[in-house]
């Protein structure tokens, strides 16, 4: 796709209902043309259409795809911690666990404080992805 964009003509993008087509902005030049509505298709279809391929110009697909690569590494560091903090607690906690002779419920032993920060770090986490997403419409 980064290689369709940025052999594409430049935008920004804007559709010509005159002429139905999608025009560079800057210089009126032509970009693509509109098929003309039919039976299948209404004039409005055929203006949303254009709508949406000029939304799409060069610039905003790149920076969409620069936004995807930098999502893609943001997720690449935290997931694997996410992951680690997800799965309960620490070597120390998983062996002490392991070696505590059966106790009532109200004797269990707690987490440490590194997995009392892990647990929190994870709730400060999703609260945040929620909070963006629902603000960015994900998932609406």
């Amino acid at each position: 796709m980064r290689r369709i964009a940025e052999a594409a003509t430049r935008g920004p993008w804007g559709l010509n209902p005159i002429k139905a087509q999608v025009d560079e902005m800057n210089t009126l030049e032509p970009v693509c043309a509109l098929l003309w509505p039919t039976e299948l298709r209404t004039e409005e279809q055929t203006i949303a259409n254009g709508e949406h391929v000029a939304a799409f110009d060069p610039p905003t697909v790149l920076a969409l795809l620069d936004e995807i690569e930098k999502l893609r590494q943001e997720l690449a560091v935290l997931k694997p911690v996410y992951d680690e903090a997800r799965m309960g607690s620490c070597g120390d906690c998983d062996q002490a666990m392991r070696e505590a002779p059966m106790r009532d419920e109200d004797e269990v032993l707690g987490p440490c404080d590194v997995c009392e920060e892990m647990y929190a770090a994870v709730e400060r986490a999703e609260a945040y992805y929620w909070r963006r997403d629902t603000e960015r419409g994900v998932g609406a």
